[in-house]
């Protein structure tokens, strides 16, 4: 397990070379260590729940009345979510976890103004979500190939 010397409860580290959050478990590249600890299945989950959470902070910025109480739900909500989207990048390529985190976080934040701030929500918007959880798919199954770097 990799910490990040800053919050030992999220198992990551950023690279000082790249951009790139990767995970360095045993030898080898770290894609290939991003993608070891879970199948692909558990990165969705964590891309899910990654979009949840972005959703549950914009929600508790709305709900909670008392301004301490808010800003802290908001900050809560913001580090769980990049710790389930760093987890997802563990299991899935960048592009399908920022995907899936960014189609969760649009529906559930779309159902969550209709249903709590009866907002309402057109036909279109129908379309929409359904033409996002349809690349969603179209992304999971497919097979995305890796660059290889020959610096």
């Amino acid at each position: 397990m990799c910490t990040s010397g800053l919050w030992p409860a999220f198992p990551f580290r950023a690279s000082a070379t790249t951009s790139l959050v990767h995970c360095s478990v045993g030898s080898g590249s770290p894609a290939s260590a991003r993608r070891a600890p879970m199948a692909s299945g558990g990165g969705y989950a964590w891309a899910l729940a990654a979009g949840l959470n972005a959703a549950l902070a914009a929600i508790s910025a709305k709900f909670f009345a008392p301004t301490l109480l808010k800003y802290g739900m908001v900050i809560l909500f913001n580090v769980t979510m990049w710790g389930c989207y760093v987890n997802s990048l563990k299991a899935l390529s960048s592009l399908q976890a920022t995907v899936t985190n960014f189609a969760a976080n649009f529906i559930s934040s779309g159902l969550a103004g209709y249903f709590l701030f009866q907002e309402p929500l057109p036909s279109k918007w129908f379309a929409g979500a359904s033409l996002i959880i349809l690349g969603v798919f179209i992304l999971s199954k497919s097979s995305i190939e890796e660059k290889v770097n020959s610096d």
